[in-house]
Protein backbone atom coordinates (compact mmCIF):
# COMPACT_ATOMS: atom_id res chain seq x y z
CA UNK A 1 0.00 0.00 0.00
CA UNK A 2 3.00 2.42 0.83
CA UNK A 3 4.39 2.07 -2.68
CA UNK A 4 1.30 2.95 -4.20
CA UNK A 5 0.73 5.47 -2.42
CA UNK A 6 4.47 6.89 -3.49
CA UNK A 7 3.81 6.04 -6.67
CA UNK A 8 0.54 8.23 -6.44
CA UNK A 9 3.03 11.21 -4.70
CA UNK A 10 4.93 11.11 -8.10
CA UNK A 11 2.13 11.62 -9.99
CA UNK A 12 0.28 13.97 -8.44
CA UNK A 13 3.71 15.81 -7.34
CA UNK A 14 4.77 19.45 -8.83
CA UNK A 15 7.97 19.86 -10.12
CA UNK A 16 9.28 22.95 -11.64
CA UNK A 17 12.67 24.81 -12.75
CA UNK A 18 13.92 28.25 -12.51
CA UNK A 19 16.93 28.69 -14.28
CA UNK A 20 19.39 31.69 -13.79
CA UNK A 21 22.78 32.45 -14.65
CA UNK A 22 24.98 34.19 -12.79
CA UNK A 23 28.02 36.04 -14.33
CA UNK A 24 30.77 37.24 -13.30
CA UNK A 25 33.11 39.94 -15.25
CA UNK A 26 35.45 42.64 -14.15
CA UNK A 27 38.20 43.55 -16.50
CA UNK A 28 37.36 40.79 -18.86
CA UNK A 29 36.47 37.52 -18.79
CA UNK A 30 37.75 34.96 -16.17
CA UNK A 31 35.04 34.10 -13.17
CA UNK A 32 35.97 32.23 -10.17
CA UNK A 33 35.32 27.99 -10.46
CA UNK A 34 31.93 28.06 -8.59
CA UNK A 35 30.18 30.24 -10.61
CA UNK A 36 27.69 29.65 -13.56
CA UNK A 37 24.28 28.51 -14.16
CA UNK A 38 21.94 28.48 -10.90
CA UNK A 39 19.31 26.28 -10.88
CA UNK A 40 16.72 26.04 -8.66
CA UNK A 41 13.84 23.09 -7.94
CA UNK A 42 10.60 23.90 -6.29
CA UNK A 43 8.62 20.76 -5.43
CA UNK A 44 5.52 19.74 -3.87
CA UNK A 45 5.56 15.84 -2.48
CA UNK A 46 1.58 15.10 -0.94
CA UNK A 47 2.15 11.84 1.35
CA UNK A 48 6.10 10.52 2.12
CA UNK A 49 8.94 11.44 1.29
CA UNK A 50 11.32 10.73 -2.12
CA UNK A 51 14.79 11.56 -3.31
CA UNK A 52 15.38 14.23 -5.72
CA UNK A 53 18.36 13.81 -7.99
CA UNK A 54 19.85 16.59 -10.54
CA UNK A 55 22.36 15.50 -13.56
CA UNK A 56 23.53 17.71 -16.05
CA UNK A 57 25.55 16.88 -19.38
CA UNK A 58 28.97 18.60 -19.53
CA UNK A 59 31.52 18.77 -22.59
CA UNK A 60 33.05 16.23 -20.62
CA UNK A 61 30.37 13.97 -19.60
CA UNK A 62 27.41 13.47 -16.82
CA UNK A 63 27.43 15.25 -13.49
CA UNK A 64 25.41 13.35 -10.77
CA UNK A 65 25.00 15.68 -7.60
CA UNK A 66 23.65 13.18 -4.68
CA UNK A 67 20.58 12.79 -4.16
CA UNK A 68 18.89 14.03 -1.62
CA UNK A 69 15.46 13.53 1.00
CA UNK A 70 12.49 15.74 0.04
CA UNK A 71 9.15 15.93 1.28
CA UNK A 72 6.17 18.33 1.63
CA UNK A 73 7.08 21.65 0.34
CA UNK A 74 10.59 22.31 -0.99
CA UNK A 75 13.20 23.94 -2.76
CA UNK A 76 16.89 23.06 -3.89
CA UNK A 77 19.51 25.14 -5.59
CA UNK A 78 21.95 23.89 -7.36
CA UNK A 79 25.31 25.57 -9.43
CA UNK A 80 26.48 23.92 -12.58
CA UNK A 81 30.31 25.61 -12.88
CA UNK A 82 30.99 27.75 -15.78
CA UNK A 83 33.62 25.04 -16.74
CA UNK A 84 30.54 22.24 -17.31
CA UNK A 85 28.60 24.66 -19.90
CA UNK A 86 29.53 24.07 -23.34
CA UNK A 87 31.56 27.03 -24.25
CA UNK A 88 30.82 26.56 -28.35
CA UNK A 89 27.10 26.98 -27.69
CA UNK A 90 26.45 28.16 -24.00
CA UNK A 91 24.73 25.72 -23.13
CA UNK A 92 23.81 22.56 -20.97
CA UNK A 93 21.64 20.16 -20.47
CA UNK A 94 20.08 18.93 -17.16
CA UNK A 95 17.23 16.98 -15.75
CA UNK A 96 15.87 16.56 -12.32
CA UNK A 97 13.74 14.01 -10.95
CA UNK A 98 11.58 12.18 -7.78
CA UNK A 99 12.81 8.58 -6.68
CA UNK A 100 10.96 6.30 -3.89
CA UNK A 101 14.17 3.71 -3.22
CA UNK A 102 18.56 4.57 -3.05
CA UNK A 103 19.65 1.24 -3.42
CA UNK A 104 23.71 0.56 -2.36
CA UNK A 105 26.01 -0.53 -3.71
CA UNK A 106 26.24 -3.65 -1.32
CA UNK A 107 22.22 -3.89 -1.72
CA UNK A 108 22.81 -3.84 -5.84
CA UNK A 109 21.20 -6.94 -7.77
CA UNK A 110 22.41 -5.26 -10.73
CA UNK A 111 25.67 -6.98 -11.24
CA UNK A 112 28.32 -4.11 -12.26
CA UNK A 113 25.78 -1.24 -12.50
CA UNK A 114 27.51 1.70 -13.81
CA UNK A 115 25.29 3.97 -11.29
CA UNK A 116 26.76 2.15 -8.31
CA UNK A 117 30.05 1.75 -9.73
CA UNK A 118 30.32 5.76 -9.89
CA UNK A 119 28.12 7.00 -7.04
CA UNK A 120 28.14 4.10 -4.60
CA UNK A 121 24.12 3.57 -5.17
CA UNK A 122 21.55 3.40 -8.21
CA UNK A 123 17.35 4.45 -7.71
CA UNK A 124 14.90 2.88 -8.39
CA UNK A 125 10.99 3.91 -8.93
CA UNK A 126 11.78 7.29 -10.93
CA UNK A 127 8.64 9.44 -10.31
CA UNK A 128 8.24 12.78 -12.09
CA UNK A 129 10.84 14.66 -13.71
CA UNK A 130 11.70 17.54 -15.56
CA UNK A 131 14.81 18.24 -17.92
CA UNK A 132 15.72 21.09 -20.46
CA UNK A 133 17.92 22.50 -22.24
CA UNK A 134 19.56 26.32 -20.88
CA UNK A 135 21.24 28.59 -23.06
CA UNK A 136 22.64 31.79 -22.85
Amino acid sequence: MKKLVMVLCALVMVLTVCVGVVWAASGGFSPPEDVGMDVVISGAIFDGKMYLGFTWMAPYGEIDKPVIRVSGNFTKRYTVPLMSIDKNTMSCDYVAALWEKKVSKRSCDRGPCRWCQSNGYHMEGRGSSVSGTWEK
